[in-house]
């Protein structure tokens, strides 16, 4: 049911990564769909309750998807994950990235506690100024985005314990 993978280098005792059968994904992703704490975007529409929106993932080439999303009372969103951190999938990138617009300023999410936007192009210091208003933050996955610097305002992150700024033109901490 889960299958592991090891790369091109076949001598390699750790996995790099691993993929569920697509049953069981669709199982758990009903699962969660039932009891609202996800909507999932990946080429199909949000089968979630839009009220009870918890957690986000984007993963669409669809950019009507995040259309239909951005009209959501995502208020209540806890978790929020456009990880488009894939050079294997250029259209994905470029999907998600559009997608990224639609949706509301980040400030409207008072309650996020977990943020990816993992190479996600649009994400600047303009966005990182609006991140440090998320006062109950306490993941935010920046990888591979066009943040150049750490304003002074992420004092304000005082839950944050995981900040990811790899692949990013910060070279020092305020």
């Amino acid at each position: 049911m889960i299958q592991s993978f090891f790369g091109n280098d076949h001598d390699s005792k750790i996995p790099t990564y691993f993929q569920i059968h697509d049953m069981v994904l669709d199982l758990m992703t009903r699962l969660a769909n039932e009891d609202g704490f996800l909507a999932t975007t990946h080429d199909q529409q949000p089968r979630c309750q839009q009220e009870r929106i918890h957690r986000l993932c984007i993963q669409t080439r669809n950019e009507e998807d995040v259309k239909h999303l951005s009209a959501a009372n995502l208020c209540r969103l806890r978790s929020l994950i456009a990880d488009v951190y894939s050079e294997e999938d250029v259209r994905l990138l470029s999907a998600v990235a559009k997608a990224f617009n639609w949706l509301p300023p980040l400030s409207t999410f008072r309650v996020l506690r977990v943020l990816c936007l993992c190479g996600c192009e649009r994400v600047d210091d303009g966005c990182f100024k609006e991140i440090c208003n998320l006062i109950h933050l306490r993941y935010s996955g920046l990888r591979q985005t066009r943040i150049t610097e750490i304003p002074k305002e992420i004092q304000k992150l005082q839950l944050l314990q995981v900040l990811d700024i790899t692949g990013t033109e910060i070279h020092e901490l305020p």
